[in-house]
Order: C-alpha cells, then structure tokens, then sequence
C-alpha cells in the first residue's frame, strides 16, 4: 500500500473509472468479505476480493471455496468503463486498516478502477490497491436463492457467537509417540430441533502400544531371513465432546449437518442482532447465513 496527496493529472483521469461511495459501508463490506479470501498460493486467482461495477452499484466477492462473501456498495459513476477487477489480498488488508484510521473523518471515498485501484479521501490521502491478473471463478453459480430453502433457524448472534468461541477453544490434550490426539479440523455438528441449536464438536484421543514380532523377508536381497518388526496396536480410545446449546426460533423440519467452527464463526462475526441458517441438503450442499446486514455469506457443509 502506498499513500500519497495531491490532484492526479487529466490524462490519469481519463484512463480509469471513477467512483464515489460511502467509506463506512466500503469498510464494513471489505471487512465481512476478508476472512473469506483464500491464503493459499495454489488459488492465487482467489487470494483477494473481487469488484465488480454495475449500474451505480459496486459489488465485492471474495470466496476461498470453502465459503462465499458478497456484498454491494452504491456508488455514483463519474467517468469510464466498468472493468471487473480482483483486489490483492496484501493490499485489501492494508486498505482495510487505512479506511480505519487515515480516511476515518472521511464521509466518502473516491475510488479510481484502472491498471491498479486507487481510494482517496476527502482529505486528499490516497491508498494504492494492486491487482491480481486472472480469471475469477463464476461465483454467483454457487449462491442459492433463499427460496430454496425450507428449514431455517434464527438465533441471536452474540449468543452464536459466544457458544462458537467456546467449542473453537476445546483443548486438543498433549501428543506423544504413544498417545495420538484427532481434532477432525475443527468439524463441527450443528443441530436444530425447533427450540434450540446445538453445537458438537469431538476430539479423539487413540493410545496406542507396541508389540515386537519375527518375520521372513519376501523380496530384495534379504530375502528369507529374518529380521524383527514392530507393529501397533490401539490399547484404549477415548474421545472428547464440547456441547453447547443457543435459544432459536426454527422454521421447517428438524436438521443435522455438520460445519467448520473457524469458518462459521468468521461469518457471523460481524453483522446485526440476529443470524438466519438456512439448510437445505443435509448432505453436502450450501448453508445460507443472514446476519442482517444485506451481505450475502454461503458456508459449504462437511461430511460427518
């Protein structure tokens, strides 16, 4: 990120699309889509958030596969095409921290689309957002309507939030070459039966002990002599569970999928009072989450 001041020259002008939107729901979208940009260096097409203008709206997408986060901004179109774009995911958390402090007494923001994108405060502070060259996935294909879905609970979301944070802190106990300690990733059941939801989450701890055995090599140079092996065999298991309930107001019939705990929590972070889950499949499909806040946030379900 770079900040500069200073009017840029006519001929710069000319070359990008100019746009002015409100700072505090440019900031409030670019944090709801963050925690949903991928980290990982094999997707670099989807290690940022897409922005893409139409119709006096700007619409921000950032997906890591896992989980899907849009969200529009109204803007006023002064000048130029309208080019889609995927921000950089260095630069968007850079220009999340300089919406927040630099461009804070800021009421609008201007933001110039081009090779690179470019918001200036009303201040004249500028900060530069790099580009990522490469086809963004057709992410709209992947967002079911709400019409789709029939069973939908709705909880308070501090509430939500505060029973996540407490399976998400489950301790994983101590690992050594005889004792094996399973945290499935953060795999979590959520239930709802019409009253409440349920959250579950397992971890399992396998100790193992060891047993010295004679065999007869098979193959290679060795073959028919003896040599001594060890096997492993599972002396006891036992297995770890978090449960923690949250009041809810169900529509539809009872469901039972299973979630990544990181992953929910870092959609409901933000947003109003209340969360709408919306299930569909209880096999594997989409999870539609309304936090009250017009972004749109779709959680891909685990197998359990």
């Amino acid at each position: 990120m770079t900040t500069t001041t200073g009017p840029k020259s006519e001929a710069q002008s000319a070359m990008h699309t100019i746009l002015t939107v409100d700072r505090k729901r440019l900031l409030d979208t670019l944090r709801a889509c963050a925690p949903a940009m991928s980290a990982e260096e094999t997707r670099y097409y989807m290690c940022g958030i897409r922005c893409e203008v139409n119709k006096g709206t700007i619409t921000l997408i950032a997906t890591d596969g896992h989980r899907l986060v849009s969200g529009d901004v109204a803007a006023s179109i002064v000048t130029g095409p309208m080019h889609p774009a995927t921000w950089e995911r260095k630069s968007i958390l850079a220009g999340i921290k300089w919406l927040s402090t630099t461009a804070k007494n800021s009421q609008k923001i201007a933001i110039s689309l081009g090779s690179s994108a470019t918001f200036e405060g009303e201040n004249g502070a500028r900060c530069s957002i790099s580009h990522i060259n490469a086809v963004y996935p057709d992410w709209r294909r992947v967002v079911p309507e709400w019409s789709q879905y029939d069973n939908i609970a709705t909880m308070d979301r501090l509430a939500l939030c505060k029973a996540l944070k407490s399976v998400i802190a489950m301790p994983r106990g101590q690992r050594s070459p005889d004792r094996i300690v399973e945290h499935n990733g953060h795999a979590l059941r959520l239930l709802s039966n019409g009253q409440a939801t349920h959250l579950e989450r397992s971890i399992s701890t396998v100790t193992r002990r060891t047993e010295d055995y004679r065999c007869t090599v098979q193959r290679g140079k060795r073959r028919g002599q003896t040599e001594m092996r060890r096997k492993w065999h599972v002396a006891d298991e036992t297995v770890a569970t978090k449960t923690t309930s949250v009041s809810a107001v169900a529509v539809g019939t009872d469901f039972l999928v299973g979630v990544n705990a990181v992953y929910f929590y870092d959609l409901v972070a933000r947003g109003g009072k209340t969360v709408h889950v919306a299930v569909g499949d209880q096999s594997g499909g989409p999870i539609r989450i309304d936090c009250g806040d017009d972004i749109t946030r779709v959680l891909m379900s685990m197998r359990i």
